[in-house]
């Protein structure tokens, strides 16, 4: 790669500098209210997993980890569950796409 198409993946180490991708699939039409998150999370044997969280917006949903053992492995899956998700009309980037959509989970009692 050249120095202005680097990976931002290959160049984040640290846990707190790991990236994470917030995607959102809606359509009130068909009651579609759903998100989907990935982001990669260093373990304590030097692995790296792919963590992915997914659900109806306003949930907890659901999570499963995959473990790597390089960053370029995890990036390359990563960036297949991504695209696998985007053709299926899943879109977004941003901070508030979090597994409760910006909103705050109802409070249980």
């Amino acid at each position: 790669m050249g120095h202005g198409t680097q990976n931002p993946c290959m160049t984040q180490t640290s846990s707190t500098d790991c990236p994470l991708l917030g995607l959102r699939r809606v359509d009130p039409e068909r009651n579609i209210a759903r998100f989907y998150v990935l982001s990669l999370q260093p373990t304590l044997f030097g692995d790296i997993d792919v963590v992915r969280a997914w659900g109806r917006i306003g949930t907890t949903g659901r999570q499963k980890s995959d473990s790597y053992g390089s960053v370029h492995a995890a990036c390359s899956a990563l960036a297949k569950l991504a695209l696998a998700k985007r053709r299926r009309g899943y879109c977004g980037n941003h901070p508030e796409d979090s597994p409760t959509g910006g909103a705050s989970a109802p409070a249980s009692s």
